[in-house]
Formats: C-alpha cells, structure tokens, sequence
C-alpha cells in the first residue's frame, strides 16, 4: 500500500513539473484583414528608453485562412525595423514579428536625437487583400518616452551638472470666461555650475 501511494505521488510531481515547463501556446486575441491573420498582441508602451538604447519586442501571428498569405508594412520610421519570420505563411501556420527600435535612430531635422514622448502606427497589410484591411484598427503600436542617457558621465561631472529649480509647479488660473487668455509664466533658474540645456518644453 506505501508503494502505490509513494509511486502515485511521485507520479503527480512528474505530471506538474510536465505542465509548468511545457511552453505556452500564444493566446491570439487580435485580428487583421477581418480575422485572415490573428495576432497575440500589436500595442507596445515601452515606459521609457535610452536616447542609445535598443528594444525589440516579438509578435506571434496566424494565419486564419485557407490560403498563403504574405504579410507587410508600410511607413516604417527609419529608426524602426520589422522582419516577419516566414514572410509568406501557409494555411494554419505560425509566424513571429519582431520589431526593433533603435532610440539613437530617432534624428530630428536640426540632426539630434529626438527627446520626449514618441507614437507611432504603423499599418500592416496582407499582399494582394489590401482592401480587406481594417484602416481603424490594422496597425502595430509603438509608445515611448525617450529619456538623456547620463550615465556616461564621471562623478566630478555629476556634481557640477546643472540642475533646474522652479518656483512653482502648479498654477491655478480658476474660473475664467470663455474666450479669456490668461498667461502665467513658470520662472526657473539653474542652481548647478554647467550650463542648463531644455530639449523641449509641451504643453498638455
């Protein structure tokens, strides 16, 4: 009787140790060209990157149809890159997306690396059924925010870097009419021994 109870439960560590390490299949809960190729997800909000850094972020795909089908993008930033891995899928196949972005990549027209909040959409089509693409929701999102990289700098260069003071954050402009204009002007200054460069400055 201790036998069978011993080999029972060696039997169901083995069954669960089984399931924990049997991969997990992609959970296909988004669709593009009316449900022909299914996505696992196409939204990505990287909180904040690097102006050096790189981040690559994998999409699963399936092809819902009875046909081969070839995927591809259109309006893809130059400091974005897509591979589709097989670009041409055959009926019930599997495939990945990757999609890399390169922060160093991201140039302004001044020839400096964009700072701030970035948002792209880029469209995704199926060759030969592009009129079968939804223009409201085929797309792959990409949000991020990207952030100076100081790390580079020495200890003696952190402790004179320069540093901005307000005198106020928050302003109360109460009630006013409609059509009124009222201006109220956040005064800073530079409390650090190098000079204060802003990138940019957004409203909200």
């Amino acid at each position: 009787m201790r036998t069978i109870i011993i080999l029972s439960f060696l039997f169901l560590l083995t069954l669960c140790s089984w399931s924990q390490n049997k991969p997990k299949k992609p959970y296909y809960n988004q669709q593009i060209a009316k449900g022909l190729i299914k996505l696992d997800k196409s939204y990505f909000h990287y909180k904040s990157i690097k102006q050096n850094e790189v981040k690559t972020s994998i999409i699963h795909f399936f092809n819902n149809s009875d046909d081969t089908l070839e995927l591809f993008f259109k309006n893809i930033p130059n400091y974005i890159s897509i591979n589709i891995e097989p670009q041409i899928s055959k009926p019930q196949e599997n495939g990945t997306i990757t999609v890399v972005y390169d922060a160093s990549k991201n140039i302004d027209k001044n020839g400096e690396i964009r700072w701030g909040k970035d948002y792209k959409r880029i469209p995704v089509f199926i060759k030969g059924k592009e009129n079968q693409r939804n223009a409201r929701t085929d797309f792959v999102t990409l949000r991020t925010f990207i952030e100076e990289d100081f790390s580079y700098l020495s200890k003696r260069e952190l402790k004179t870097a320069p540093v901005i003071k307000f005198d106020t954050i928050v302003y109360n402009f109460g009630k006013i009419e409609q059509g009124t204009v009222v201006i109220h002007d956040f005064v800073f200054e530079n409390l650090g021994k190098r000079d204060l460069k802003i990138r940019y400055a957004k409203g909200c």
